[in-house]
């Protein structure tokens, strides 16, 4: 609370003696040291959070991996504030939580970094992931290129041991790969279908939903709930993320890829009897950029119809 007459000092005074209150003179700056303090503590105590950036699926990507972490060991008490949460202001408030979680993933829009460097801060989360570069927000940011240098500001002042991951295939990929190196982080991980990835989605099956993927590992086959290409490479970002924090529990990881579904507004769907026949929504009005709408129509036009459906309808309308 910043206070400013005399009169509200001595009420504030007052006040001290029967409640529990901090007075700070500019709140936003102590949002935002108490985030970054709570972030320490839980790197101290070996908890380990996950930053998650990017143009298209990181909401879809940061709820897949707190489920994966969920569903590590007998599991994890994690951290995941909503996708609405992606401010800084809002992200240091919520991270300020984390020492009463064993580990912590969050959701960041681009300019958490952009206030962040003006502020000589850094997030340095333990895996630093940068989903992909898209036209969202060209009409303040100017172009592609400016989105990749901004949104990678989350490689910013790595970690002992932490690990960087960025999409390979997105465009300006040579932009988050040199941020990532002249960074300095112990470990640098690219995903996506080129043959130069770390983890490569081989081939994915839009009727059984199974993913062939490679990894430094070795090839994987694995099954997801969530429907789409898009899905499969969200879950290579936090098969990733997560390669060195939880190196023993990677079949735990891949396991629960088949349990996880999408998230309302996301791909996720509802379904309605009609006297007629069933009608199956989709549901991915969350958002829109040209980048999520090419994936929700690639998506779209490579599913099955649902039983007892006969064909595919888009409705397309203004985000506003």
């Amino acid at each position: 609370l910043h206070v400013r007459s005399r009169r509200q000092r001595q009420m504030c005074i007052r006040d001290r003696r029967n409640r529990n209150v901090i007075y700070v003179n500019k709140s936003f700056d102590f949002i935002i040291n108490s985030g970054l303090a709570a972030r320490q503590a839980a790197a101290e105590r070996k908890k380990p959070v996950v930053a998650v950036t990017g143009a298209v699926g990181k909401s879809s990507t940061t709820a897949m991996m707190s489920h994966a972490m969920r569903n590590v060991g007998q599991g994890l008490k994690v951290l995941h504030p909503g996708p609405t949460h992606n401010i800084l202001v809002r992200a240091m408030a919520e991270m300020s939580a984390l020492p009463d979680y064993d580990a912590g993933v969050f959701e960041m829009s681009g300019i958490v970094f952009s206030d962040l460097r003006r502020r000589e801060r850094a997030l340095s989360p333990d895996s630093a992931v940068l989903t992909n570069i898209g036209a969202a927000h060209l009409e303040r940011m100017g172009s592609l290129e400016k989105i990749a240098h901004q949104k990678s500001g989350i490689f910013d002042s790595p970690t002992l041991g932490g690990t960087a991951v960025f999409g390979l295939d997105t465009p300006h990929s040579d932009i988050l790969e040199r941020a990532a190196h002249d960074a300095g982080w112990d470990n640098i991980y690219s995903f996506g279908e080129s043959e130069r990835c770390d983890f490569r989605l081989l081939n994915y099956d839009p009727v059984s939903r199974v993913a062939s993927v490679a990894t430094p590992a070795g090839r994987y086959d694995y099954t997801l709930a969530a429907e789409g290409a898009h899905m499969a490479l969200n879950s290579l970002s936090v098969l990733a993320a997560l390669w060195n924090i939880y190196p023993d529990n990677i079949d735990e990881i891949i396991a629960s890829f088949s349990t996880f579904e999408a998230l309302p507004g996301r791909g996720g769907r509802f379904r309605v009897e009609l006297q007629d026949g069933p009608i199956e929504v989709v549901d991915d009005t969350a958002t829109a950029n040209p980048a999520s709408m090419k994936a929700f129509l690639q998506s779209a036009d490579q599913s099955t119809l649902p039983e007892g459906c006969s064909r595919k309808v888009v409705v397309l309308g203004d985000m506003l």
